[in-house]
C-alpha cells in the first residue's frame, strides 16, 4: 500500500508519542519510588532513627539514581536513533546508509531548513552528546568541545576518582527536561522536513495575525483539540494535527510563546479565531489560549462539547419533512445540503 504524505507524517508523530509515553511511565515510576523513600525517612521524628534510615537505604537510593541515569541516557540515544530513522525515511535513504555521509547538509540546504534552531542543536550538540554516550560510555574531559554546553545544561556530573588519576573524569547524565527538549526539537524538525518535501500536500493561503485569509472563508471562533506540532518561535507559527480532518495552521503572539513551547508535541485544546474555507476545513487559526493535556481516547463528553464555541447553525431555519411522509432518500439529501447552506450563511 502506498502511504500518502499526510498519513506518513501522522504515523511518524504517533511513534514519537509512544516514545514519550514510555518515558513518562518508567521515569515517573522511578521518581515516585525515590520520593516515597525520602518522605518515609523525613517523616521519622527521632533524629537518630532518621539518620539510621538514611544509612540503611543509602545503597537502595544510590541504585535508583543509577537506574534513572541509565534509563534517561538510553532514552536519549534511542530518541536520536529514531530521529535518524525518520529522517532517512523522509529522504528515502536506504537502510544502512549513513544520513550524514549522504550529503545531509546539502539536502537540507536545498530545502531551506539547514539553518533552523532545531537542526543546529541536533547537528552540533545532541549529536556530540549522543556520540559520547554511545562510543565512550559518556565519559568526557574538559577539552571536549561541548563540555561547557553540557555543563550549562546540568548533564555532566563527576564520577569516582580512579586510583591513578590526577583529575576525576566526568560522565554524562542527561536529565528529564533535557530529554523533553530534545524530543521536541527532533519532532519539530522532522515536521519541518516533511513540510519542505511535501509543501504542496495541503496548500493553504497563509492567514495574517487576525486569522484573515485571502481564501474565500468565514472568520469564526475556534475551539479545537489536536496534537501541537511544528512550533516555530521565530515566526510565531505552528500546526495542530487532528485525528479527524486536515492539519490546522496556527499563528500566535509573543505572550503565548512559552505556552506553545510547553505544549509542543502534546494533545491540547486551541482557542482563538480562525478562517474556515469553502470545504468546511480550517484555513488558519490565530491562537488566544492553549490548554491540555487531555487524553484523546477518553469517552466523549457531550456537555463539554456543547459548551464550546463552534460554527453557528440556525436549526429552526432547516426545512422539515411532513411527519406522515414515508422516508425518501432524495428528500433527505436535499435537507442535508440546504442545512449546510443555512449554517454557512449564519
Amino acid at each position: 500500500m502506498k502511504v500518502n504524505p499526510w498519513t506518513e507524517s501522522w504515523l511518524i508523530q504517533y511513534e514519537w508519542k509512544i516514545y514519550r509515553r514510555f518515558l513518562d511511565s518508567l521515569e515517573g515510576h522511578v521518581s515516585s519510588v525515590m520520593l516515597d523513600l525520602n518522605q518515609m525517612i523525613e517523616r521519622e521524628d527521632d533524629e537518630e532513627q532518621r539518620e539510621f534510615l538514611r544509612e540503611l537505604n543509602e545503597d537502595h537510593y544510590t541504585d535508583l539514581l543509577q537506574f534513572k541515569a541509565i534509563l534517561l541516557n538510553s532514552f536519549f540515544t534511542a530518541s536520536y536513533a529514531l530521529f535518524e530513522l525518520h529522517l532517512r525515511q523522509l529522504f528515502r535513504i536506504p537502510a544502512g546508509e549513513n544520513f550524514y555521509a549522504s550529503g545531509a547538509n546539502t539536502r537540507l540546504t536545498n530545502l531551506g531548513i539547514a539553518d533552523t534552531p532545531e537542526w543546529n542543536k541536533i547537528n552540533e550538540e545532541y549529536r556530540a552528546i549522543r556520540n559520547k554516550i554511545v562510543h565512550e560510555g559518556g565519559v568526557v574531559k574538559k577539552e571536549w568541545n561541548n563540555f561547557d554546553y553540557a555543563k550549562a545544561r546540568g548533564i555532566i556530573e563527576p564520577s569516582e576518582v580512579p586510583p591513578d588519576s590526577k583529575e576525576p573524569p566526568r560522565y554524562i547524565r542527561v536529565t528529564r527536561p533535557f530529554c523533553d527538549d530534545a524530543c521536541n526539537d527532533f519532532m519539530n524538525f522532522l515536521l519541518k522536513v516533511y513540510e519542505a518535501i511535501y509543501s504542496d500536500a495541503n496548500p493553504v493561503v497563509p492567514a495574517d495575525s487576525s486569522g484573515q485569509s485571502s481564501n474565500p472563508a468565514e472568520v469564526e471562533k475556534a475551539s479545537i483539540w489536536g496534537y501541537l506540532s511544528a512550533v516555530d518561535w521565530t515566526n510565531k507559527t505552528a500546526r495542530l494535527e487532528r485525528i479527524v480532518g486536515k492539519p490546522v495552521p496556527l499563528t500566535f503572539g509573543d505572550e503565548l510563546a512559552e505556552d506553545m513551547r510547553r505544549f509542543a508535541t502534546k494533545y491540547a485544546q486551541i482557542r482563538g479565531e480562525g478562517a474556515i474555507g469553502a470545504d468546511d476545513e480550517w484555513v488558519s487559526v490565530n491562537v488566544t489560549s492553549i490548554e491540555g493535556d487531555r487524553d484523546p481516547y477518553k469517552p466523549f463528553d457531550m456537555e463539554e462539547f456543547l459548551d464550546q464555541p463552534r460554527k453557528p447553525s440556525d436549526f429552526k431555519a432547516l426545512p422539515q419533512l411532513p411527519p406522515d411522509d414515508d422516508f425518501d432518500v432524495d428528500d433527505f439529501n436535499r435537507i442535508i445540503r440546504e442545512g449546510r447552506n443555512v449554517g454557512r450563511k449564519a
